[in-house]
């Protein structure tokens, strides 16, 4: 099997899998808590590291159904904002555009990427509805940055052509929106360095204190020229060796059906 280091450095936990690693989605398909649904795909697929998906929202019976009732959600009643591509083909979600995915072909490449996930680009399993932390070696972040200072430059947005030399942040609005909230808001992610490795990172809601920023430049820290986050604050859940490192609150494990499983190959 890969080789799989767990470690706690500040308030985030890290998962880094050596070697490789298949990417599963976990997709709820019915009415019950999510964690239930988590814990047999891991049995089932023998998962090493599991952690939720995309950001979502609900119908409006979906959010009567969650303000009044302590039961699951019926799935159909959340709308995942990207998709997820399952092994067998099937393709789940909604479109999201402008996020980011993850996905993997068949042979183990890894892959990120900018749109929808589709299956028609030879995909074997994705998970879309991300928000990016480093692209093809570029940061991400709230503003575009530049290494000089250049005329004119665009602050946001796509930067001038002859500008983009220069570039050493690119902007994205997903991305500002959450390095603005308090340091203990949740947060999770994945990332894949240029030999493959896997690295998840989670800091549980309200236990924490690391930045947006920092949390994005601890995947960089660890090799990752591709990252993405998961949806945040009290989203986010972390299954490892066993069990439940910390989980999602309880709305929230009514509501989800989306999440990434990763597995350690032999």
């Amino acid at each position: 099997m890969s080789p799989v280091e767990y470690k706690k450095e500040n308030d985030l936990h890290i998962i880094k899998i050596t070697g490789k690693s298949r990417l599963t989605p976990i997709v709820r398909d019915g009415e019950e808590l999510f964690s239930a649904t988590v814990q047999r795909a891991q049995s089932k697929a023998k998962l090493t590291v599991c952690i939720n998906g995309c950001w979502y929202g609900l119908t409006d019976s979906g959010k009567a159904d969650a303000f009044v009732g302590h039961d699951p959600v019926p799935s159909a009643d959340t709308l995942n904002e990207g998709f997820a591509l399952l092994g067998t083909g099937a393709l789940h979600g909604h479109s999201a555009p402008n996020m980011f995915y993850i996905a993997q072909k068949l042979d183990y490449t890894w892959f990120m990427g900018q749109g929808d996930l589709t299956k028609n680009r030879g995909y074997y399993t994705g998970i879309g509805g991300l928000c990016p932390l480093v692209f093809k070696g570029l940061k991400y972040g709230d503003g575009n940055l530049y290494s000089k200072e250049l005329p004119n430059a665009k602050l946001t947005g796509e930067p001038l052509p002859a500008h983009k030399p220069f570039l050493t942040q690119r902007n994205n609005n997903r991305y500002a929106a959450l390095s603005r909230l308090d340091n203990r808001t949740g947060r999770g992610g994945i990332g894949f360095t240029p030999t493959a490795d896997i690295v998840v990172i989670a800091q549980e809601h309200g236990v924490g204190s690391v930045s947006f920023d920092t949390f994005r430049d601890t995947f960089i820290k660890h090799g990752c020229t591709n990252a993405c986050a998961v949806d945040g604050s009290d989203s986010v859940f972390l299954w490892y060796d066993g069990g439940f490192k910390f989980m999602s609150a309880e709305n929230k494990d009514e509501t989800q059906t989306f999440g990434i499983g990763i597995r350690a190959e032999t």
